[in-house]
């Protein structure tokens, strides 16, 4: 194309990006790099993820990382190459492993690398988030992140009500059991549990005779 005197832009070179990928043609794909850079479209942000994908996908991880490194605001698409799986479940594991020890600091950095890449809306991880800051005391934290969410779930409604329940604040966990717009199980035994925890057994049997009443 070049030599017949056809002027590339950012079609033709995500085109011939598509097509290295495909076939994993590492050798053309180091080619449209060089490419890419003459015609000054290095520091696009698409141009960049994709080509991190393409030399992850040719199995050159030090290209993808040193391209990455390059990219001033790294997509998911930038992020999922460089950590070799989706983002949803490598913040999940992490989280859910900070909860479990209750590792604060760490839960903390995850968070701030959620919010870099801009993942901190997504039901699954901003649910664990909140458990995380639930489980290490951090109630207000967490229910900052409850308050930002822009729609709730059943998952994030049930998690800050337990969280509430789990730390002794039994009347805040009923009022967010109020609130609630749907209930399960899971959100009726949060309840309970924190109820009896502190022994207060005459709310706990309004809550278990509610359950039964509506079941």
């Amino acid at each position: 194309m070049n030599r017949e005197g056809i002027v590339l832009n950012e079609i033709s070179f995500a085109s011939v990006m598509g097509s290295c990928g495909v076939v994993l043609e590492l050798g053309l794909s180091r080619q449209v790099h060089v490419m890419v850079v003459k015609y000054g479209y290095c520091k696009n942000v698409i141009f960049g993820s994709s080509l991190v994908g393409l030399y992850g996908k040719c199995g050159v991880i030090s290209d993808a990382r040193r391209m990455f490194d390059e990219i001033e605001n790294p997509t998911d698409v930038s992020w999922n190459v460089i950590v070799r799986r989706p983002l949803s479940f490598t913040f999940s594991n992490a989280l859910v492993a900070c909860s479990n020890v209750s590792a604060l600091n760490e839960g903390m950095q995850i968070h701030g690398v959620v919010v870099k890449v801009n993942f901190e809306k997504g039901k699954v991880v901003s649910s664990l988030l909140i458990d995380m800051y639930l489980k290490c005391g951090r109630l207000e934290s967490a229910r900052m992140i409850f308050d930002q969410l822009g729609s709730k779930d059943l998952i994030s409604w049930t998690a800050i009500m337990s969280g509430y329940a789990m730390n002794g604040r039994c009347r805040e966990a009923r009022e967010q059991f109020n609130m609630m717009p749907e209930k399960n199980i899971i959100s009726w035994n949060a309840v309970l549990a924190g109820y009896t925890r502190l022994f207060q057994w005459e709310n706990a049997f309004k809550v278990y005779f509610s359950y039964a009443g509506n079941d």
